[in-house]
């Protein structure tokens, strides 16, 4: 960073992220491998437990574009052969990633995996600020002014070009410019770990996915043999169940037929912790395409999931933010509404593929997570209402 001409305490950039997740370090990485200055600010020191273990075969082109897929192989992750469901009946169905033109997937140590991102954007020169916390955003037209505040309660103000919202589903920068979501539901998921009863034990490296009567399961194997078990459902039908009985998520998991049964040589480690998943898209108007405004990954749409497409999205979006900064400065076309078609083509791809995997359980019809997942009315613009 230099500071700016104008004030001795402003520094300038040329482009500010928001956030240090994939889609933040994936911007970072490109923007910087093209000379751009960038700044990152990411409020964590990446200690956090982070949300999404499932990385696709469809992540290796990302990573390769990125520069990073070599480092990455060299990392601890736990290689995914593929997925095994139990949806639709109580045949299993397995997709093998052998038939994938990219080969296997990983299951990831998330917090590690993000740090990496991280340096490797810093590597390129990306000046990353952790442990610090945007206090204001402030537009002028030509160039916003960010107010950070750091963990020793210094204050750091930042003259940018251009910012890119990668905060994730807080949308922290998306909120103060008040932009909003059309929501299609208000999916949630609960997740705790297991570890093995037996020390050394490494479980077969595929996730396994079953559908229940008020939502469906995942469990994920991770590197050191611990599973992450979540369960997905509606807010209100967890907030119900749970008021019921403390032992709700124990109880829910009991039910299933082969999540159960997969955990019979482990203990729980943690207890259940939740998160938001709900699918949406941010409302974004005409007046802030042209304020040099992008959000990035889940600050501009929310994926079920199911979709195992969250970690590549972010990615993707990111690098496609990026490119569109980089082609902006250096042809001087502003290219920004077409970021957001595609965004929103893409967003309407997904909302078909989800409909279809969703049409495909029709056991439990008087369901209530069900029958809202097989709704043919759900209009694009959809406020849930958990009244229905």
């Amino acid at each position: 960073m230099q500071k700016s001409k104008l004030q001795a305490d402003f520094y300038d950039t040329i482009a500010l992220i928001a956030g240090g997740g994939p889609a933040g370090s994936s911007a970072a990485i490109k923007l910087t491998t093209s000379n751009i200055p960038t700044v990152l600010v990411e409020k964590s020191n990446y200690n956090n437990t982070r949300i999404g273990e499932m990385l696709s075969p469809n992540a290796k082109p990302i990573l390769s574009e990125l520069g990073i897929f070599e480092d990455f192989t060299k990392r601890n992750h736990l290689i995914s052969r593929g997925i095994r469901s139990f949806w639709g009946s109580n045949e299993d169905y397995i997709k093998e990633f052998i038939f994938n033109p990219y080969g296997y997937g990983w299951h990831l140590y998330r917090k590690e995996f993000d740090s990496d991102l991280a340096r490797s954007a810093e590597a390129r020169s990306c000046s990353i600020l952790k442990q610090t916390k945007i206090v204001s955003v402030s537009n002028y037209g030509e160039y916003y002014i960010t107010t950070l505040i750091n963990n020793c309660n210094e204050n750091i103000n930042i003259k940018s070009k251009y910012i890119i919202d990668a905060t994730g589903r807080s949308a922290e920068i998306s909120r103060r410019f008040g932009v909003s979501n059309n929501i299609y539901d208000r999916l949630v998921g609960f997740a705790s770990l297991f570890e093995p009863i037996v020390q050394n034990f490494i479980p077969n490296p595929v996730t396994t996915i079953e559908s229940a009567e008020s939502g469906w399961w995942y469990a994920v194997p991770l590197g050191n043999g611990d599973f992450n078990v979540v369960y997905m459902t509606d807010l209100d039908l967890y907030s119900k169940g749970s008021l019921k009985s403390k032992s709700f998520w124990l109880n829910e998991l009991q039910r299933t037929n082969f999540i159960f049964s997969l955990l019979q040589n482990y203990k729980q480690k943690s207890k259940p912790r939740g998160f938001m998943s709900d699918t949406y898209i941010c409302n974004i108007s005409e007046d802030s395409i042209h304020k040099n405004f992008l959000p990035v990954g889940s600050a501009i749409i929310g994926l079920d999931p199911l979709s195992s497409d969250g970690i590549c999205f972010a990615m993707r979006s990111g690098i496609d933010a990026a490119k569109f900064i980089i082609s902006n400065e250096n042809n001087g076309e502003l290219q920004f509404k077409n970021y957001f078609s595609r965004i929103k083509e893409h967003f309407g791809n997904y909302l078909a593929e989800r409909s279809e995997n969703y049409k495909l359980e029709r056991r439990w019809q008087n369901s209530l997570f069900w029958q809202r997942r097989h709704r043919v009315d759900l209009p694009p613009r959809f406020t849930y209402n958990p009244s229905r």
